[in-house]
């Protein structure tokens, strides 16, 4: 018995596919033997590595054992890539036909998960180039590529066979899918036509809406619409119906308009008068699995390709038809999808009517026979920015009722979905109505939730700036306690990461007096908060809150912060400097602050730091240093230092430098040496024959002794700087055994820093 192995052409091993089980099997018969047993389970891993990915493929994926078969179709995107087009017209693209009639439910799962990418090898090139990152990015249900596909005439023989593959062989591959023809039911051995599973079915639609939006438009329409035309009008089996349904209202955004509106609109309302009510359903709302590949509902999907004169004409009367649905799921349905509707339409045509249906799906039973439940409410609370967008916030008085009632909700699903919104809401409110309104409507409902669970806390929290930028100044002086609890609430270091997030945009919310009295110290705090990820958010956000301190004219504020960041350069703590050269790195790389401040109060402290007894620190030295001598230095960087303090600055670093490629650090030196050689590798560790306690790096010898550090005291003199060398301060006694890593740790925090600079000067 052979197994495959990465090297013999499979994209995977069997015997790696099915993990430790497989390998316990392995052992256990290597001890004691094989029985019938255990030969079946070899059976089933073994395969002949001998053989070319192709014809693995063809081997095993019709006549293997359902593990072979699984895994073999799993790579036929693979063989199709390697073979070639011409190859795979031939070899690869006939087995199709035979594996979408594979008894084995699971084979045929695993054969509609790879159409999709099938799809696109073979008609790549009928594309344009780019076609395909534009389509990526705009997410796979956001149309067709914004780039029309060349015509037949424009591509080459074997392009267009292949592309003429995808109607003709793959298309029809996937409408065995769905339906399930060709498969014998039960064990009678005839063969008809009965849907297949809802795994296999789900699969499937997806690969059809994959097709959809590869193939030309004209093609959409005659074969692929067609197709699900089809199943609509199939009157003996309602599952088809049922998909049917789905699949129109998620085509609706692959198609053109004109299509839509002769044959996809009409079609639903056809599907909402079915005697079945689960069509019904479907055609208020998409089909339960496939709804998650797009999250909206199938109405919404098709009035955003009506024009927006007929859409109010057009998708009312249907909603109403599906509102008074003798069926409770098809009004939920109705009920769900009301809110993209009204979303749509022009605010002309939302009447008080029309709020008000939508404002009682927030109660349910609250004065209306339409039925609501908890998925109403969510929905309701979902889509609630966007009703009050398109009915405009002049109209809030018909719809804060229904806000305070999801407010209060018993769901809290349902109040941290608003509370995501609650900035979107407050900024709609002021953009009509004023800061005053935004106060009356929302401050109760924004204390409401600053005191809920953390679920609902958290969505404030995310836009907490946002949120108080659009309420009165009174309102936000007010609010400043709430920052200050946020940071002193030391159980939820994410809330403190997302306060760190947001510090420069709290700045541009608060007047001078609220920064440099709050927020100042607030930022502090964080600077040197316990938890790495919260120090790091901090470090990033530093350079524009002092920025804004700067311009207001607080410079005396700003250079006292910064001499309480210098002062950690001469902690006995090695956290505490290695903070230190996380903080400093980021406000010198961003070079936001003048030069010479940055200069007297972090620049010479930190290149002090190269010879520092912890490989960490020096790390972060020397990413700081060499992102410096990568930079160049402009006259709107260094305007405040003259032609000598500027040769001086460049020679202290250029010290510092030389200092840290004689260290005996692997990354420290990978670090610095990049400048010179990006492909440096520095030599591997000797083995240790000392005590085996001492395993860290050693630094180099400490430089020169000299005057006191600066950072304190740098009020007193700035220009002391450039009458001295360089200072490296290391407080003694302190505990700083520190276990430094060999060539494959990771030094987080120092990478990190690093890697914020460099971000910060492209």
């Amino acid at each position: 018995v052979r197994f495959a192995s990465a090297e013999g052409g499979c994209g995977m091993s069997l015997l790696a596919s099915v993990g430790g089980t497989a390998s316990q099997l392995l052992a256990r018969t290597m001890e004691t033997g094989f029985d019938d047993e255990q030969f079946r389970n070899y059976e089933e891993l073994s395969i002949d590595e001998d053989l070319s990915l192709l014809e693995r493929v063809k081997r095993y994926s019709l006549g293997g054992t359902t593990l072979q078969k699984i895994v073999f179709v799993r790579e036929i995107p693979n063989c199709i890539e390697e073979a070639g087009l011409e190859l795979a017209l031939a070899e690869v693209l006939p087995l199709l036909a035979q594996l979408a009639t594979e008894q084995e439910a699971t084979v045929r799962q695993m054969l509609a998960q790879q159409l999709p990418r099938v799809v696109q090898l073979l008609v790549k090139n009928v594309w344009p180039e780019g076609a395909a990152e534009a389509r990526a990015k705009a997410g796979s249900v956001a149309g067709p590529p914004a780039l029309a596909a060349f015509a037949p005439e424009q591509t080459s023989k074997l392009d267009e066979r292949a592309y003429r593959a995808v109607i003709e062989v793959v298309l029809p591959a996937i409408r065995s899918l769905i339906v399930g023809e060709g498969l014998a039911e039960g064990n009678n051995g005839g063969a008809r036509n009965f849907m297949t599973s809802p795994q296999v079915t789900d699969s499937a639609c997806a690969a059809l809406l994959e097709l959809t939006s590869w193939v030309r438009e004209e093609d959409a329409g005659a074969h692929v619409l067609t197709l699900v035309l089809m199943l609509a009008h199939d009157d003996e089996a309602e599952e088809r119906r049922v998909v049917a349904a789905s699949l129109l209202g998620e085509m609706a955004s692959l198609l053109s308009i004109e299509l839509t509106t002769q044959f996809v609109l009409p079609e639903i309302v056809s599907l909402s008068d079915d005697s079945v009510f689960r069509v019904r359903k479907a055609a208020a709302l998409k089909l339960g699995t496939v709804c998650a590949l797009v999250g909206e509902p199938a109405l919404g999907r098709l009035a955003a390709v009506i024009p927006p004169s007929d859409r109010a004409a057009r998708l009312l009367p249907l909603l109403s038809h599906f509102e008074q649905d003798p069926s409770r799921w098809v009004r939920n349905a109705a009920q769900q999808v009301l809110g993209p509707v009204i979303a749509t339409l022009p605010s002309t045509s939302i009447t008080s009517e029309l709020l008000v249906r939508f404002c009682s799906l927030a109660s349910p039973g609250a004065g209306t026979s339409i039925t609501s439940d908890a998925e109403t409410a969510y929905s309701c609370a979902y889509h609630f920015p966007a009703v009050l967008r398109a009915a405009g916030a002049s109209r809030w008085s018909e719809l804060s009722e229904a806000h305070s009632t999801l407010a209060s909700d018993a769901q809290w699903k349902v109040r941290r979905t608003l509370a995501y919104s609650l900035h979107e809401i407050a900024a709609l409110i002021n953009e009509e109505a004023g800061e005053r309104s935004v106060d009356a409507a929302l401050l109760v409902v924004f204390d409401q939730f600053l005191k809920d669970v953390d679920e609902v806390r958290v969505g404030v929290l995310s836009h907490l700036a946002e949120f108080l930028a659009n309420v009165s100044d009174a309102a936000r002086r007010q609010n400043l306690q709430v920052l200050v609890e946020v940071q002193a609430d030391h159980d939820n270091w994410r809330a403190r990461t997302l306060l760190a997030s947001q510090l420069s945009r709290l700045g541009q919310a608060y007047d001078l007096d609220s920064q440099a009295d709050t927020l100042v110290p607030l930022a502090l705090a964080l600077a040197t908060d316990q938890v790495a990820e919260v120090r790091i958010m901090t470090a990033s956000e530093l350079g524009p809150l002092l920025l804004l301190l700067h311009q207001g004219g607080a410079v005396e504020r700003v250079r006292r912060f910064m001499g309480s960041i210098g002062q950690m350069s001469t902690s006995a703590s090695c956290h505490r400097r290695l903070n230190f050269s996380l903080l400093a790195s980021a406000l010198l790389l961003a070079r936001q602050l003048p030069w010479r401040l940055l200069v007297m109060v972090l620049l010479k402290p930190a290149l002090g730091l190269a010879d520092d007894p912890v490989a960490n620190v020096r790390l972060a030295i020397a990413q700081l240093v060499a992102n410096l001598l990568e930079s160049a230095l402009d006259d709107a960087d260094v305007g405040d230092l003259d032609d000598a303090e500027q040769a001086e600055v460049a020679g202290r670093m250029e010290v510092a430098a030389a200092r840290l490629e004689a260290d005996s650090d692997r990354d420290v030196l990978r670090a610095i040496k990049r400048i010179r050689d990006p492909r440096f590798e520095p030599p591997k560790y000797e083995p240790a024959l000392s005590s085996p306690v001492d395993r860290g790096a050693r630094s180099p010898p400490p430089l020169p002794p000299d005057s006191d550090s600066p950072a304190a005291e740098v009020e007193d003199g700035d220009d002391e700087y450039f009458d001295s060398p360089a200072t490296a301060t290391t407080e003694e006694g302190g505990d700083e055994r520190v276990e430094e890593s060999s060539d494959s740790a990771l030094k987080t925090v120092a990478g990190v820093a690093g890697g914020q600079g460099g971000q910060s000067l492209g």
